[in-house]
């Protein structure tokens, strides 16, 4: 059976984890190759042997980088076309790669939630530095006896 590039899965592929991966040739294009499976262990083994077979079928070379994808996760491998790593040792660096960003991904949001938690310094809405002024202007003007012009000279001192 020949591999051949695809960005999508075959309409004959089943199963609720589509998935992608992409080799790259020595000049650095990608070719993607998709598919379905029944469990995410399953899409990250179907990958690989798919891409191995794909590797396999053609001249090469191709650049020890890996693009992928499962359900929209994407994450960069290395080590697919190492053959001393068997199909489990790159399966077990893919679910790392996908754990270090799912914990990236939570530090990130951890972060943003501790950023919206802190109070604002200061009730007063962001606006222009005129109209503060003018509010202020107006507040001295009706609880002091100072004057525009008083403030003003008095500014200038």
């Amino acid at each position: 059976m020949t591999i051949v590039s695809s960005e999508w899965p075959d309409g004959d592929d089943v199963g609720e984890f589509a998935w992608r991966i992409s080799v790259f040739t020595a000049d650095n294009r990608p070719v993607p190759l998709a598919g379905r499976s029944q469990t995410h262990e399953a899409a990250l083994h179907d990958m690989v042997v798919k891409a191995r077979a794909y590797m396999a079928q053609e001249s090469g070379p191709f650049i020890d980088r890996t693009a992928l994808h499962v359900n929209r996760n994407y994450v960069q491998v290395q080590g697919i076309i190492d053959p001393e790593l068997s199909v489990d040792d790159i399966v077990a660096r893919i679910t790392s790669a996908y754990d270090a960003e799912a914990a990236a991904d939570a530090e990130r949001e951890r972060r943003r939630r501790e950023i919206d938690a802190i109070p604002t310094l200061s009730p007063t809405p962001a606006g222009s530095v005129r109209e503060a002024w003018h509010a202020i202007e107006a507040w001295l003007t009706v609880n002091t006896d100072y004057t525009r012009l008083t403030i003003m000279c008095r500014h200038r001192s």
